[in-house]
């Protein structure tokens, strides 16, 4: 999930992410909101690995004519979702 990417990111990522989240405690804490959804949300609205590498297992054949290899890796990115 979100908190492994942020893991992985590196420390300069770590330390946007834990800018990210002060700044949204501060700016955006209403009502029974707790710190660890505010945390979840801001990690889901900018999150410290915009693009996530996955592998295709088999061959997919997408809409007009773009067929992804098997074995051959696919960029996500999480921004665009």
């Amino acid at each position: 999930g979100n908190c492994h990417s942020a893991l992985l990111a590196g420390t300069q990522s770590i330390a946007t992410v834990l800018l990210v989240s002060m700044l949204f405690i501060g700016e955006y804490t209403v009502g029974d909101s707790t710190i660890p959804e505010i945390v979840k949300e801001s990690l889901r609205i900018l999150p410290p690995v915009a693009t996530l590498p996955r592998w295709a297992a088999q061959e997919i054949k997408l809409d007009g004519n773009i067929t992804l290899p098997s074995h051959k890796p696919v960029l996500i990115d999480l921004l665009a979702m």
